[in-house]
């Protein structure tokens, strides 16, 4: 959350009556980046925000990549969840991995796929606040309490008391994922010593037929032949 953004809001709901202050998280963005690219996730982004400065009356702000704070009115409960609703979206795609190898001048790609579903959608948690409460502490909280909850539907704050990181159950954003694990598509091996990899892909030598291997999303890893 960049600090600066999140004092932008404070002052833009500064003269507001008691309310619902509210946070909402990207759930999965960095997935369908990899699957389907930066410009695709970026109107997502500007979708989003457009859907919440209208439901909000103006009254939020996106606060970092993909956070955002808003306020609503004591009336106006359902809109947190609405503003969800009209964002929430599934995707089929064939969700899987590929592992390209190198063996001297030899490449071969293995994939693994299954027909599967990634969800469009956020997650969001919300406190009731009056004017005696601390804005700032209480944005900085919805924030950092709002990650691996279930997608497209609202969490009171204080229901998630207790909670422990260790408790947290991962919601995926995915529908269904190979049970196959990644192998070397030389010998079948599943062991490998890693080199270098991110989020998206991985790069290493095959620990029985020593293959150069690279592993990413099946959509987006193919061989140059």
């Amino acid at each position: 959350m960049n600090p600066k953004l999140l004092q932008e809001f404070l002052y833009i709901i500064s003269d507001c009556p008691s309310g619902y202050l509210a946070s909402y998280n990207g759930s999965g963005f960095k997935i369908r980046n990899d699957y389907f690219g930066h410009l695709l996730v970026d109107e997502e982004i500007n979708y989003f925000s457009y859907l919440l400065n209208n439901k909000s009356n103006g009254l939020c702000k996106r606060v970092g990549g993909n956070e955002w704070l808003a306020y609503f009115p004591a009336t106006s409960l359902r809109q947190i969840q609405e503003v969800m609703g009209e964002f929430y979206e599934e995707k089929k795609y064939n969700a899987g991995w590929a592992c390209l190898g190198e063996r001297g001048n030899e490449r071969k790609v293995k994939r693994c796929t299954v027909k599967s579903k990634l969800l469009r959608a956020v997650r969001s948690v919300y406190i009731y606040i009056d004017r005696s409460f601390e804005a700032r502490s209480i944005a900085v909280n919805l924030v950092e309490q709002n990650w691996n909850l279930p997608p497209n539907t609202i969490h009171k704050l204080s229901s998630l008391a207790g909670v422990t990181d260790n408790g947290r159950k991962f919601f995926s954003i995915i529908e269904a994922w190979p049970t196959e694990s990644p192998s070397c598509p030389f010998c079948g091996e599943v062991d490998f010593d890693w080199i270098d990899g991110d989020a998206s892909s991985a790069y290493g030598i095959c620990k029985n037929c020593r293959a150069e291997v690279t592993i990413g999303h099946a959509e987006s890893l193919s061989p140059s032949v």
